[in-house]
Order: structure tokens, then C-alpha cells, then sequence
């Protein structure tokens, strides 16, 4: 398992980078808005994301930082999708 950061924004992309303070080396970004997040149900530190094409799974520390980053991530699910997200997004 590789370790990664997280950086969600207020458009709700969620981008993963290599290193906390290098922004060029994000590594995968995903719109969100309008997509499906749920929590492991056996495995309490994990989140699934669900695009139309892959779902993308998310290891946490414990089971709290996991249920603050689904907190998160889900109420950017319930949001409409920005219409033109930059070439770098993909939902799948």
C-alpha cells in the first residue's frame, strides 16, 4: 500500500499527491460531486469512492480519520458535478 495526501476542494476534487508539500506530483485526481462514497463495513478505516468506471479505495490511520474524510467527501456527493473540470480529472 502506498501512502498518499489528500486535498479535497471546495469544487470537490479529490486529489492525491506523493508528498505533502509538492503540489506537482499529484498522482490522481477524481471529481466527487455526484458520485458514491461508502464506508467499508468490515474494515471501519477504509471509504470506497464509486465512479461510473472504477471504485477507488481509501486506507486511513483509524477508523475516525475515515469517518471525517467520509463526512467530507459525502456531502460533495450530494452536489451536482462541476461541468467542465480541468484535463486532469478523471471519474474512472
Amino acid at each position: 500500500m502506498e501512502e498518499r495526501y489528500l486535498r479535497l476542494t471546495q469544487d470537490g476534487l479529490l486529489s492525491w499527491y506523493k508528498s505533502e508539500s509538492d503540489e506537482a506530483d499529484c498522482r490522481g485526481t477524481i471529481q466527487v460531486g455526484g458520485e458514491g462514497v461508502s464506508t467499508n463495513p468490515d474494515r471501519k478505516e477504509e471509504i470506497w469512492v464509486k465512479t461510473k468506471d472504477r471504485t477507488y479505495i481509501f486506507s486511513f490511520i483509524d477508523a475516525y480519520e475515515a469517518s471525517q474524510w467520509f463526512r467530507a467527501i459525502a456531502w460533495h456527493t450530494y452536489r451536482k458535478p462541476i461541468d467542465k473540470p480541468g484535463p486532469h480529472v478523471r471519474n474512472g
